[in-house]
């Protein structure tokens, strides 16, 4: 386990810099300051690996191109603070599947966000608008919408309690 350490005012400033780049709907300020956020570094490099809020890990660091990435504990953090792009709703029959971590399937998605691209992340939320997964999508917003074979989502992390 990584040692989890208090973060600078620097490293807030990045990681809500970041943040707010990556889903600008977000209330990231709120978020810092009404959660415990804490950290672990890179021995190597010294930066940021993993955010862990309320102790939970929430978002890992990707290095090759400078975003966080969440877990479905970020995802859930996300959405409780405003997230309304990114999101992708799946159909009734697809929910058992993707809350197991299974691919979503571009047939199976009743409506997405607009402006979401090719390898960006993706919320996958049921009709009720609760949390499956978060995942990776792998068309634009229209051709989610218009496709009817091939993987839409592929599915990074779920909740397996």
């Amino acid at each position: 386990m990584k040692r989890l350490n208090e973060p600078t005012s620097l490293d807030i400033l990045r990681f809500t810099t970041i943040l707010h780049f990556q889903f600008p709907s977000v209330d990231v300020n709120r978020l810092v300051k009404e959660c415990n956020v804490s950290v672990s570094y890179s021995k190597k490099t010294g930066r940021i690996n993993y955010v862990h809020i309320n102790g939970s890990l929430s978002f890992s660091f990707r290095p090759t191109d400078g975003r966080f990435i969440p877990t479905y504990q970020g995802g859930l953090l996300l959405l409780k603070f405003g997230l309304q792009d990114h999101i992708v709703v799946a159909v009734d029959e697809a929910v058992p599947f993707v809350a197991t971590g299974k691919s979503l399937f571009t047939k199976h998605i009743s409506s997405a966000s607009q402006g979401i691209q090719p390898n960006s992340e993706v919320f996958v939320l049921d009709q009720q608008g609760d949390l499956l997964a978060v995942g990776v999508s792998n068309h634009p917003t229209h051709a989610l919408l218009s496709f009817q074979k091939g993987v839409g989502v592929k599915v990074k992390h779920y909740n397996k309690q």
